[in-house]
């Protein structure tokens, strides 16, 4: 019978390696992070005061508006065409 924990050398090895990779990415993916949050900070502290935060800025309703149609210009009535009338011929004179 063997006293161990059933693994041989080789799985402990691999299982050190998976346990030191998965936390050496979790330490440095944290150090990214942190680095990332610092320099954001920075920023935002040199911008200084901005506008507060829950004033939103005012969007355009004219889509919630219902469309008002432009005063149209009343068109001009067209004059009736004046009708000329011959001129009366020379030298006859209708009297009646």
């Amino acid at each position: 019978m063997d006293p161990g924990l059933g693994l041989s050398p080789t799985e402990i090895y691999e299982l050190l390696g998976v346990a030191g990779g998965v936390l050496g990415t979790g330490v440095l993916g944290y150090l990214v992070v942190r680095r990332a949050r610092a320099a954001r900070r920075r920023l935002i502290e040199e911008a200084g005061e901005g506008r507060p935060a829950r004033e939103l800025p005012r969007r355009r309703t004219s889509a919630l508006e219902p469309e008002t149609p432009e005063p149209e210009a009343p068109e001009a009535e067209e004059p009736e065409p004046e009708v000329e009338t011959p001129p009366p011929a020379r030298g006859v004179a209708r009297e009646a």
